[in-house]
């Protein structure tokens, strides 16, 4: 595995995924909660909702890979974030999911806030979010 992204990397959501998102974003749009929320911040609580929880604890990435807190985090944290998002799009949301509820909290918030990042102008360019 890559210790970085390349600049060639597109990412391809899976069809699979698509639509696991889409169902999660409209339960979410439809919660009386989430009134005034943005469609990036109903796209983020879909991928949380995917995300298990688990009993864990609480190389210079590219831009726009990682979210800016992150860009500070040890070199081996922004690898495992990374990692994570490249997954996301190579395995799948879900087990990529999977495999970050096994992080740290940090690594976990991380990659959740990553993968909105990516996600949402593909999820956009097919009609599902505004």
């Amino acid at each position: 595995m890559p210790d970085q992204f390349s600049p060639e990397f597109k990412p391809e959501v899976r069809p699979q995924d698509v639509e696991i998102l889409r169902r999660e974003v409209e339960k979410h749009r439809e919660a009386p909660e989430a009134k005034g929320f943005t469609e990036q911040q109903l796209l983020k609580k879909a991928i949380v909702s995917i995300t298990p929880i688990s009993g864990g604890s609480q190389s210079s990435a590219l831009p726009g890979v990682l979210p800016d807190y992150a860009q500070s985090a040890s070199p081996e944290v922004k690898l495992e974030i990374e990692a994570l998002v490249e997954a996301a799009f190579t395995k799948g949301v879900i087990e990529a999911a999977n495999e970050a509820s096994k992080s740290s909290a940090f690594v976990l918030d991380a990659f959740h806030d990553a993968l909105t990042d990516k996600l949402y102008p593909e999820l956009q360019k097919r009609g599902i979010l505004k």
